[in-house]
């Protein structure tokens, strides 16, 4: 006949394989299906990039996302979230109490095991996942901002550099005039006043060109800190705004709502925030009572071997859940409101982001048209020299016009690809000019 440690042994094992096999759980989404939901609206870029080749702005924008230090910390939080969903999915641990016989008592064993968690464990999970899920959409929000920073900071630098070397270009010119100026006046053709305005407004631009040079120093640290890694200076990038020809197509506003609707993480976070609430506010056993299944054993007695099962309840009398049930109610409340909120403030900022485009985008195509008729007035002006009609002085004129309408271009275009990435972003990406 077994001995009373064997027979526990072996209940104890089989109740102990029944709670282990109930750990199972279904595939979480992790911080790499974060990454790579992300890197799927940028094709055709690396996260191994060589800045000395240049940086393009799908390659800084995968850079970014791999090694940008706040987002990788950030993404630590969905791991948070899996553990908290491992540790839903675990039951409570069975309890064995033991009592020793000392004079006539008999050996004695009592095991409980809370039998309503076995119920309530589905309705945990749920409540688990849908918050990992949750999590992960607002990482994916998160990643969204990154992006659209890390675009917006690439063109600051291009756009610097541009500046930059335009102010050069102008350096350049002015001291051409100062000393065209300068001749005039010692040949006598000019006063002398002038040729000292001309050294002045030479001089004035100097100190302009080191700022736009600050200027442009200042936007590569900040690219250089989104990308989160990276060498001192930044190499070539591979934009120029003097050459880019942006889609010009737009999407119609209802295109650009249905778009944002379907595709922005905040709303599908809220999704799933709504779940999780709803899972909250649900009915649990636990609400009104805990049940507990109890197995009590004695040693050999005149009987022999006795063992007798049975039920432990706690009493409602005092608590019924209500409490908890109210929290999560007010808690589901307040997620339906807040996806009404944000539904809202989506389709008001798509509307802006819209609008700035548009704007933006004539804008740029209007500083196109200028900088046409100033190039060809320099053509006549050119032209105008050889035949004798145009001073040099009104061709070196012309030149700076050229020069500040092409300023005005590189300023519009820089604008008009910051407000298409401020678009996709309020969309949630890119859209088809064709839908």
């Amino acid at each position: 006949m077994p001995s009373v440690s064997q027979r526990f042994r072996t209940f104890a094992a089989a109740l102990v394989l029944g709670v282990s096999a109930c750990r199972t759980q279904g595939e979480l989404v992790d911080a790499r299906d974060v990454r790579e939901s992300l890197a799927a609206s940028v094709s055709g870029a690396s996260a191994e990039v060589d800045f000395s080749d240049g940086l393009a702005l799908e390659e800084a924008v995968v850079f970014a996302l791999a090694n940008n230090p706040r987002f990788a910390a950030n993404l630590n939080r969905l791991e948070v979230a899996r553990a908290e969903a491992l540790r839903a999915g675990e039951l409570p641990n069975p309890g064995l109490s033991v009592l020793f016989p000392v004079g006539p008592k008999q050996f004695e064993a009592t095991l409980t095991a809370l039998v309503s968690a076995f119920w309530n464990r589905p309705l945990a999970l749920r409540i688990a996942r849908a918050q990992v899920e949750a999590t992960a959409q607002e990482l994916v929000a998160q990643g969204g901002v990154l992006i659209a920073a890390t675009k917006k900071a690439y063109v600051d630098v291009v756009l610097a550099r541009a500046l930059a070397e335009l102010g050069r270009e102008r350096a350049e010119l002015l001291h051409r005039r100062a000393a065209d100026a300068t001749r005039r006046a010692e040949l006598g053709q000019s006063p002398a006043r002038q040729a000292d305005v001309e050294r002045q407004a030479a001089l004035e631009d100097e100190l302009a060109l080191l700022e736009l040079e600050r200027a442009s120093e200042h936007a590569a640290l900040s690219l250089r800190e989104l990308l989160g890694t990276g060498p001192d200076e930044l190499g070539a990038l591979d934009l120029r705004l003097d050459e880019v020809q942006p889609a010009r197509t737009l999407p119609t506003r209802e295109r650009a709502l249905e778009l944002a609707l379907s595709q922005r993480a905040e709303l599908r976070r809220g999704e799933f925030e709504l779940a999780r609430a709803a899972a909250e506010a649900g009915h649990r056993i636990d609400d009104w009572t805990k049940l507990e299944l109890v197995v009590d054993a004695n040693g050999e007695g005149q009987d022999g071997f006795e063992v007798g099962p049975g039920l432990k309840l706690e009493l409602p009398v005092f608590q019924r859940g209500e409490g908890r049930r109210s929290v999560a109610q007010a808690r589901l409340d307040e997620v339906v409101r807040t996806r009404v909120a944000v539904q809202a403030e989506i389709a008001f900022a798509v509307e802006r982001a819209l609008r700035a485009a548009v704007r933006a985008t004539q804008a740029s195509e209007s500083a196109a048209l200028v900088l046409r008729a100033a190039r060809a007035r320099l053509l006549a002006a050119r032209a105008g020299v050889e035949l004798g009609a145009w001073s040099r002085q009104e061709t070196l004129a012309a030149e700076q016009t050229v020069l500040a309408a092409r300023e005005e271009l590189v300023r519009r275009r820089a604008a008009e690809l910051q407000a298409r990435i401020e678009l996709a972003y309020q969309i949630g990406g890119p859209w088809d000019p064709e839908a």
